[in-house]
């Protein structure tokens, strides 16, 4: 069920080539509000003090760091030792290697610049680049 007011869910494909290997990921074209707001407080644990001036601010840096990875990516295709789909959640994400991470990491945040500078320029009647031939 869709309208002009909801969020009609939608994925693209993307591939990342790590390790002489391409593996893709299946990322969110676009969050609800409620994924979006869940992303904005993933790392909001506590303040404290009851000025600007001493005011102390508890960030979760480790929720952080993955949270907008899990928002977006709805399935990959890496795999174990014996070819079975490795499950898709934190726990997994934990223990990838820190390069593998790191360009799945990329990857993904590419493509939601890439869609969000396109949802940009159709909200603000900006023509879309015209490939030109000779």
């Amino acid at each position: 069920m869709g309208s002009k007011w909801t969020v009609v869910p939608a994925t693209d494909r993307i591939v990342v080539h790590i390790d002489d290997e391409d593996v893709w990921l299946e990322v969110k074209k676009e969050l609800t509000i409620g994924e979006e707001k869940r992303l904005l407080g993933s790392g909001f644990r506590s303040l404290q003090g009851s000025t600007l001036e001493n005011v102390s601010v508890n960030i979760d840096w480790d929720s952080m760091a993955f949270a907008k990875f899990l928002v977006y990516v709805t399935d990959w295709s890496l795999q174990d030792e014996k070819g079975n789909k490795l499950s898709l959640n934190l726990d997994t994400v934990r223990v990838l290697r820190p390069s593998v991470f790191s360009a799945l990491e990329k990857a993904v945040d590419g493509y939601v610049n890439k869609v969000e500078t396109e949802r940009k320029k159709a909200l603000s009647g900006e023509p879309s680049p015209q490939k030109i031939s000779a």
